[in-house]
């Protein structure tokens, strides 16, 4: 069994391959494994590009992280406090388990929690393409309808910030995958993966790094390495993104090469700044409505920092779009953007900052523009009735959702499908 990509979901699927007995070799083009998801250091505090989030539940991750002894390095903190940058200035949010403090009626939340009860068994399963009946508008219309105007500026600015994503054209059924049972959208930042990054890449037999895939054999028997050479094997699994997965998956159908080209991938530019401050900076983000190139900024500081530590580490989160017009800018001119919007009204801030790093992170996550769950759907049914003549499966954030958990579901159900068809290796 050949895995092509060391990020998350290649990681956790290759090391439930190998606990149910098949010889599993992954293969990575890059020079580590972890995607982007790997960790960073800066002034000897180590964090994550990406920021990477979790809905309110995440029992498939965590199941993981207590088999690799590391569920007590992470940590999980909900945004259920932050300020709102509005054309009116900043103001306090505030959401508790009940839901968030906003004045809409009770009728109107139980709208959604009659929507949401339909399909909550097919959205908690994990199984998105049997839920696609709530493919059909975005998130914006969706709680501008449901739950007003300030309830949609306050989900859309935690899913611009959280998962980079314009929740004008995300589809609502992502959202709705990550609500709580009380209609609570408050994603959770998370702390504290180094450990379960190392541990994991440590489990497989066989990981090469720097070892491209050119092409994958028309039956899925072999992979073709662009360094020469080729790998037999019973089956292969992209996990790869949905770009690089057109690439390699061999004689698509109609409908699998329309749904692999509608995946599109959003760009992302994120600066973090190491300041010289005692006390956590509280989150800030920015309401879709109101045009700035920051659409947030976290305090990103591990909680098992060095002792004597005196810096604290603040990512700023830019906007969609503003990476896109400004991908090749210089980091100088990425900073002073970032950096004056950041500390437009505490200049203190400005003086503070010790040293920055800039992050490009290059297709970061999918749109999940509105039909993307039902293109996904035809694409799995394909594959299905494929896969006795041509042995590839895939594996992504794109088929679930773009937290570490939906990386996890994606991962574990690959996994599944692919270890009944194979008997054990001894």
């Amino acid at each position: 069994m050949v895995v092509v990509g060391a990020g998350l979901s290649g990681l956790i699927a290759a090391y439930r391959l190998q606990q149910s007995g098949v010889r599993v070799t992954v293969l990575e083009r890059s020079t580590r494994a972890g995607g982007r998801f790997a960790v960073e250091v800066l002034e000897g505090l180590v964090y994550h590009p990406s920021c990477p989030v979790l809905p309110t539940q995440a029992p498939t991750l965590f199941g993981v992280l207590r088999e690799l002894d590391c569920a007590d390095h992470v940590s999980r903190h909900r945004l259920t406090r932050f300020r709102l940058q509005t054309r009116c200035g900043v103001r306090r949010v505030r959401t508790r388990g009940a839901g968030p403090q906003t004045p809409n009626t009770a009728w109107r939340r139980a709208r959604v929690l009659r929507v949401q009860s339909d399909f909550d068994a097919l959205l908690r399963r994990g199984r998105p393409e049997l839920a696609t009946r709530l493919d059909d508008r975005s998130v914006t219309q969706f709680l501008s309808l449901y739950l007003g105007r300030r309830q949609a500026a306050i989900s859309g600015a935690l899913l611009e910030a959280g998962f980079g994503l314009d929740p004008g054209e995300t589809t609502r059924q992502l959202l709705m995958s990550q609500l709580d049972g009380w209609c609570d959208f408050a994603p959770a930042k998370v702390f504290g993966l180094g450990p379960f990054f190392r541990a994991l890449p440590e489990q497989l037999d066989t990981l090469r790094t720097e070892a491209s895939v050119r092409s994958v054999r028309p039956d899925g028997r072999a992979v073709e390495l662009a360094s020469g050479g080729s790998i037999e094997c019973d089956a292969v699994l992209l996990a790869v993104p949905a770009y690089a997965a057109l690439e390699l998956l061999p004689e698509q159908t109609p409908a699998e090469e329309l749904a692999l080209k509608g995946i599109r991938y959003r760009k992302r530019l994120n600066v973090v700044a190491a300041l010289k401050r005692d006390k956590p900076l509280r989150t800030v983000l920015t309401s879709p409505h109101l045009e700035s190139p920051l659409a947030g900024v976290s305090d990103i500081t591990p909680e098992n920092a060095p002792a004597g530590n005196e810096l604290r580490l603040v990512m700023l989160l830019s906007r969609p779009d503003f990476a896109r017009e400004l991908w090749h800018d210089s980091d100088v001119n990425l900073c002073n953007t970032l950096l004056n919007r950041f500390a437009s009204a505490r200049s203190e801030l400005r003086k503070s900052v010790r040293s920055l790093a800039v992050h490009r992170l290059d297709a970061e996550s999918p749109t999940y523009d509105v039909g993307h769950f039902r293109a996904i759907a035809r694409l799995t049914r394909s594959l299905d009735q494929r896969f006795q003549r041509r042995r590839v499966r895939l594996c992504g954030d794109y088929l679930i959702s773009p937290d570490l958990e939906g990386c996890t579901i994606a991962a574990t159900r690959a996994a599944e499908s692919l270890g009944q068809f194979f008997s054990p290796v001894q």
